[in-house]
């Protein structure tokens, strides 16, 4: 293992050799503080954490190795990267310098992984950076001219005007559309409205079969008379809850009628095979309508009777006030 920690160092201090540079770099450029090395077999590299810059620079391993340079002069920009190519990898480290002159930086060495899950270091690297200033070399610096302050921004003119404009212009192109839209068409015609007939066409129905349907018009015939006369008992009711109702709110009907016949139309509605007697269960269930009708209008007189003589008296007293 040493030799190849040896070996690959070796070749990290030959790749540092910095290529030409037409002109060096200045105050405030990028700065790629690159580290090359040989990969060796079976590893991976890994870039380190280099503190460099502010109150961190030269604390620990990774930081600057020249004594009593300025450690402020020189400050990272972010987190390295690692470029492999072929059996080479490049470790850089973005940076800026912000005086100029000539400033020694220790490198701080990879970290190689092996798939063992070992890590390895190799050792820091010296390297040295030039950095020239943007003012004049031969003009000192009390003697540089300052430049002229820039002019006043002039401030945009906020208006409501065009906003006004534009609705305007929206409300003249959409009022005749708005105007078309809402005009008053021609009346549609009411379609007549179809008779319902006041009966049920047992004899019709019965030729063709129709038992269940005989039964269940004769069954929603009564309950809508029924409901008519009797608000409370409303056709939402079953037959049970709806002769409790009757027999609360209209004593004097026949009630074991009534229930007979309501059973017997709800039994020939969905009795599995067609209910031959609908028919006369119909007209069982018209003749009770009859009956029904017969008693109300006997309520209903005698009602009127007995609130009759009460009427006449209160008129009478009131014309003696008179």
């Amino acid at each position: 293992m040493i030799p190849l920690l040896l070996a690959a160092g070796a070749a990290a201090l030959l790749l540092q050799v910095p290529a030409v540079q037409r002109r060096p770099p200045t105050v405030g450029d990028t700065l790629w503080l690159t580290r090359a090395l040989v990969v060796p077999p079976g590893r991976t590299v890994r870039a380190a954490e280099w503190q460099l810059g502010g109150g961190g620079a030269g604390a620990g391993a990774g930081g600057n190795a020249a004594g009593g340079a300025d450690t402020s002069a020189v400050e990272l920009l972010g987190k390295p990267q690692v470029v492999v190519r072929g059996d080479s990898a490049f470790v850089r480290y973005p940076a800026v310098a912000w005086r100029p002159g000539r400033h020694t930086l220790t490198v701080p060495g990879p970290l190689l992984l092996a798939a063992s899950g070992d890590v390895d270091s190799l050792a820091p690297a010296s390297l040295t950076i030039e950095v020239t200033s943007v003012l004049p070399a031969a003009v000192p610096d009390s003697q540089i001219p300052l430049q002229p302050p820039a002019g006043i921004v002039p401030r945009l003119e906020r208006s409501p005007l065009p906003l006004l404009v534009l609705l305007g212009l929206a409300a003249v192109l959409l009022a005749p559309i708005w105007w078309w839209w809402r005009r008053r068409g021609r009346a549609t015609a009411v379609p007549p409205a179809i008779a319902t007939p006041a009966t049920v066409p047992v004899a019709r129905w019965e030729e063709a079969g129709e038992y269940h349907a005989i039964a269940a018009a004769a069954a929603g015939r009564l309950r809508r008379w029924i409901e008519r006369r009797v608000p409370e008992a409303h056709r939402g009711l079953d037959t049970h809850a709806l002769l409790l109702v009757l027999t609360e709110r209209r004593p004097d009907w026949p009630q074991a009628a009534v229930g007979r016949i309501l059973r017997a139309l709800d039994e020939a509605q969905f009795a599995p095979a067609p209910p031959t007697e609908a028919a006369r269960l119909a007209a069982d269930a018209e003749r009770l309508e009859g009956r029904l009708g017969e008693l109300e209008r006997a309520r209903e007189a005698a009602e009127a009777a007995e609130a009759g003589p009460p009427a006449a008296g209160t008129a009478a007293a009131t014309t003696e006030a008179a």
